[in-house]
């Protein structure tokens, strides 16, 4: 299995987590054989972007502990996710909210930097542009991303937050197409932004 540079940044911290014995797998052996606490794992990553590589990694792990009779459903984010989370009905969630149970058990696995982003060849394409200019563009929000709304808004304060959104979408990979066809701007992580191709708009002050 070849790792994306994600993947590595991300893969001491996971392998920790799937291999935790309270969380997956009851390691009682009998004749060698790991017996499963359960035979499916419900994954929710929010960021449909990651959605391939956690799939590697997980599928990865599955191999290389000879379980046959284990599977991961692995999804995007829905409206009731959170609350299936608390009750415990999603079993891993890669991601950020602020209403988590006192029951989820949280682990931070990298920090984030958030950055506007928009199709090489814009405009502000690389460029340091002051905010009231950046807010004259159309705005794509994705939708779903507590953290990153909450670091744009201590970034660039409110008004990032009011700009002309013309299209609002759960999916992350569905607003990279519209960036990459449009003079429309979003927020990403860098490392998205470099996966994807995109261009950073840098805000003075």
């Amino acid at each position: 299995m070849m790792l994306t540079p994600f993947a590595k940044r991300i893969f001491p911290s996971l392998e920790l987590i799937v291999t935790d014995l309270e969380l997956l797998l009851e390691k009682r052996s009998y004749n060698g054989y790991l017996r499963p606490m359960k035979h499916i794992y419900r994954v929710c990553v929010p960021e449909d972007v990651y959605i391939d590589e956690i799939s590697l990694l997980l599928y990865g792990f599955t191999l290389q502990q000879g379980v046959k009779d284990v599977a991961f459903e692995v999804f995007t984010r829905y409206d009731q996710c959170i609350s299936d989370l608390n009750d415990g009905n999603i079993d891993f969630f890669f991601g950020y909210s602020d209403k988590l149970s006192k029951n989820v058990c949280e682990v931070e696995l990298i920090e984030i930097e958030c950055f506007l982003a928009v199709r090489p060849g814009h405009p502000f394409a690389e460029k340091t542009v002051e905010l009231n200019e950046v807010i004259e563009y159309p705005w794509i929000e994705i939708l779903f991303r507590e953290r990153i709304k909450s670091l744009s808004e201590e970034l660039w304060g409110e008004a990032i937050m009011q700009m002309n959104c013309s299209l609002k979408t759960s999916s992350a990979r569905t607003a990279i197409a519209l960036l990459r066809h449009s003079n429309a701007i979003s927020v990403f992580t860098e490392d998205v932004i470099d996966k994807y191709g995109l261009s950073k708009v840098n805000v003075k002050g």
